[in-house]
């Protein structure tokens, strides 16, 4: 052929909008152009046929079989497999499909449809190598194409007709996942309240560049601060259902319906909450493809603005930041579920001092595997019993495991500090074994509460270098060779450490045994029998107690 016949040739070919890689498309070309020759055609008539009928299917929908027959040859061209009636059975029945439209979606004009089809090469590597979902990538086109802006509906369509539509897997939604939540649930909230919990989940979305605006966002949608006004469950499930997808792809986290809610998996994972509210996406937004502030709008309420509110949070974030954010929240939600609805068997009051003594020896002896819950609170009593005097003002008794030093403005997990000596000691609690990298972060976010300490008082009073800090590591065991001194902001810092049995010999050598059994079940029975402890750390008490 000539370079004039080429050129026609392949003019002709991109004008049909094919599926076919730029470099393909001189294969697919020459393949048409043997075509004509078979059909004793030149390739200047050839091509004009081509193109008016390719006009009249545009206008009139019916397809020739000439214009049949050349889609079939020039796609089978791209990658030398399959058959020109297969493949051109594969793009009509795909046509067909994208221009009837579903129950729940509309059709596409002609040009949509071919343009969509188009796309099929980078649809499929959106969906098996980025690990999108039909949403997101239904997003991108409409950002990117003014005719592509349609349906996810239509882009699973195509995902069906090339074997590559997202779906989830019971197996590892319903038990892997739900295991994995449950775990880091455990890990980030032990003994969180639902205000505490809150401002941990804000504290890690400030982290992804999220504002700080996150903890009002939550604490709205669980109506905390509001007297008498119980969470709204349906909307807890949907933020839930809405988070899980994002696990597995990218996907925004708004879109309700692409992984059907109507499901097993779905109805797995609301059945999880104690209240039976049944099917909540389709009790609240049956006719809404996502969620967003017109749906927020209609439906009234700061919580289903906080909803929205969170799912655009979620939205906002790169696939594997928003994968993380989605598992804190994820482990949030398990741990609302927790305050909502557990079952409650408490520590008795009234121990004996050979009970308490029996608890404190077996916390002493090994880790709780309670998330430190434990090992918090029994610090608590020992620190009570060792460290207070005359003088000596604690801070942070009581707190949560992961409450924030910084917020709270206390230098270790407890602190007791004395104004009038410059002097101030940090307990740390560690439930097992002590490593240098656990004491070198801790000397990290030392050094930034310390700095918050000098310039909002103890400056105020004294130089720096006037006041000293001992910080006091408990744990079961520790590595060798661990700092002992150092100077952090002028201030002279000293590093001690110690495990549960010599804290504990230390405290109770001191005491009286009334003051001991007081002090235990202040700061051990009591706080262990409040509804945000989960009761798992209550039984490891009472399973030590009927040994």
């Amino acid at each position: 052929m000539s370079e004039a016949e080429d050129v026609r040739l392949l003019d002709s070919l991109l004008n049909l909008e094919l599926p076919i890689a730029r470099t393909h498309e001189s294969a697919a070309a020459t393949a048409l152009g043997a075509l004509a020759r078979a059909r004793r055609l030149t390739i200047e008539d050839y091509t004009s046929r081509l193109e008016d009928e390719a006009q009249d299917w545009a206008l009139g929908g019916t397809v020739t079989p000439v214009l049949r027959e050349a889609i079939g040859v020039a796609l089978r061209a791209r990658d030398g497999s399959g058959n020109a009636a297969a493949s051109a059975a594969w793009y009509f029945g795909l046509y067909d499909k994208l221009r009837q439209g579903g129950k729940d979606w509309a059709s596409l004009h002609h040009a949509s449809a071919v343009r969509l089809i188009s796309k099929t090469n980078l649809t499929s590597m959106l969906l098996t190598t980025q690990n999108y979902s039909c949403s997101q990538v239904a997003r991108v086109f409409g950002a990117t194409e003014s005719s592509l802006r349609v349906s996810y509906q239509a882009i699973a369509a195509v995902a069906r007709s090339i074997e590559s539509v997202p779906e989830l897997s019971s197996s590892e939604v319903v038990d892997a996942l739900h295991a994995a939540d449950r775990s880091r649930s455990e890990t980030l909230f032990p003994d969180a309240s639902l205000g505490e919990s809150c401002e941990i989940v804000a504290r890690r979305f400030e982290a992804w560049g999220q504002t700080s605006t996150i903890r009002h966002t939550l604490a709205a949608l669980v109506g905390l601060g509001r007297r008498g006004v119980e969470p709204f469950q349906p909307y807890l499930q949907i933020l839930h259902w809405c988070s899980l997808p994002v696990e597995f792809f990218d996907h925004p986290a708004s879109y309700l319906y692409e992984f059907s809610p109507r499901g097993k998996i779905a109805l797995s994972l609301f059945s999880k909450y104690p209240a039976a509210t049944g099917n909540p996406v389709l009790n609240n937004a049956k006719a809404t493809v996502r969620l967003d502030r017109t749906w927020a709008q209609n439906r009234g309420g700061e919580d289903a603005a906080s909803l929205v509110s969170l799912l655009e949070a979620l939205e906002n974030l790169p696939w594997a930041a928003r994968r993380q954010a989605a598992r804190v929240i994820r482990a949030w939600l398990l741990r609302v579920i927790d305050l909502l609805d557990q079952a409650f068997r408490p520590v008795p009051d009234g121990l004996s001092l050979e009970q308490i003594r029996k608890i404190s020896s077996a916390l002493a002896e090994t880790p709780s595997r309670t998330r430190g819950v434990l090992e918090q609170r029994f610090t608590d009593v020992l620190a009570v019993l060792a460290l207070s005097g005359p003088g000596w003002r604690p801070i942070g008794l009581g707190d949560g495991v992961n409450a924030s030093n910084l917020s709270k403005k206390k230098l270790g997990d407890v602190e007791f500090m004395h104004v009038e000596n410059r002097e101030s000691i940090a307990l740390e609690t560690h439930g097992g074994h002590l490593t240098g990298a656990y004491v070198i972060e801790h000397h990290r976010s030392l050094a930034r509460v310390l700095r918050v300490r000098l310039d909002e008082s103890w400056l105020l009073i004294d130089e720096a270098a006037n006041w000293t800090v001992k910080v006091l590591f408990v744990a079961h065991s520790r590595d060798r060779d661990l700092p002992g001194e150092a100077e952090i902001h002028g201030v002279h810092v000293r590093f001690e450490y110690l495990n549960y049995h010599e804290f504990l010999e230390s405290a109770y050598s001191r005491t009286l045994p009334w003051d001991e059994i007081k002090t235990f079940h202040t700061y051990m029975v009591d706080a262990l029998n409040v509804s945000t402890v989960r009761q798992s750390a209550r039984d490891v008490v009472l399973s030590i107690l009927e040994a």
